[in-house]
């Protein structure tokens, strides 16, 4: 984490102390960043997810199959398997705002850590993160651009990946991908043109790169859509030399939630 996050986290946790916290959803008083009926109520939680894709299965569609109508068992291209915990739903919608725009991004950990706890993550670490920590090396936020990082102080991301490092026991690499080119905002844009905006964005670390050779990762971001980005990283990964990519990521998107 860079001396700005740390800087503006520290300064987050002394607002705390001074202004009452509040749910993000509700607005009620509430020592963390969402109470516990809007986490119960608001967050729809992939109780049976795509393997290929992360994407909730409809009714009556086993786990064992490979696809789902969402990505008709071809899965995010390059990458082994995607686990989502969360549907991107109007109250996630909210929570995912206040943290990357209004200056609350503690509310992902916090939800995190409010997942692991309810769902049992350190008893079946693998039914949340979708792979089992031992088969992993390390875990990869997804990175934002420089000029993206200037304007937010903050990668969510790598929020996501120190928090499920330390309660996976997975270590983290925050400095292993960068992202090398300004995108504009994926919202909105087809799948193909999705993958297009991303293509040639991302660029593997040389320095950091022998630590993952012949390993595998585990990609970590805020919200996967169609894929795309993650599908990217995952082909610089592969081409540095790792043998395997999975992807995690707090939300999904499902067209049956708007």
């Amino acid at each position: 984490m860079s001396w700005l996050a740390r800087a503006l986290s520290s300064l987050y946790y002394f607002a705390r102390t001074v202004v009452p916290a509040h749910c993000v959803v509700c607005h009620r008083l509430e020592p963390r960043g969402i109470c516990p009926d809007c986490f119960e109520n608001h967050l729809h939680f992939v109780v049976r997810g795509c393997r290929g894709c992360g994407k909730p299965l409809i009714s009556g569609a086993l786990p064992e199959v490979a696809g789902c109508g969402n990505c008709g068992g071809r899965g995010i291209r390059g990458v082994a398997g995607t686990r989502s915990l969360f549907v991107y739903t109007q109250g996630a919608r909210e929570l995912l705002h206040g943290a990357k725009f209004g200056g609350r991004t503690r509310l992902l950990s916090e939800v995190l850590e409010l997942a692991w706890q309810r769902y049992d993550g350190q008893v079946n670490p693998a039914g949340l993160i979708g792979v089992d920590p031992l088969e992993v090396s390390c875990l990869i936020p997804v990175p934002l651009s420089p000029a993206r990082f200037f304007i937010r102080g903050v990668n969510q991301a790598e929020v996501l990946a120190h928090c499920l490092s330390r309660l996976s026991g997975v270590p983290h690499i925050p400095d292993l991908v960068h992202k090398v080119r300004n995108t504009p905002s994926q919202s909105g844009l087809s799948r193909r043109q999705r993958e297009l905006n991303v293509k040639g964005a991302f660029r593997v670390n040389r320095r950091q790169a022998e630590k993952v050779r012949g390993k595998s990762v585990l990609l970590v971001d805020d919200l996967i859509t169609t894929g795309a980005t993650v599908g990217e990283m995952a082909k610089v990964l592969r081409r540095a030399g790792v043998e395997q990519v999975f992807a995690f990521s707090l939300f999904t998107t499902d067209p049956r939630f708007g």
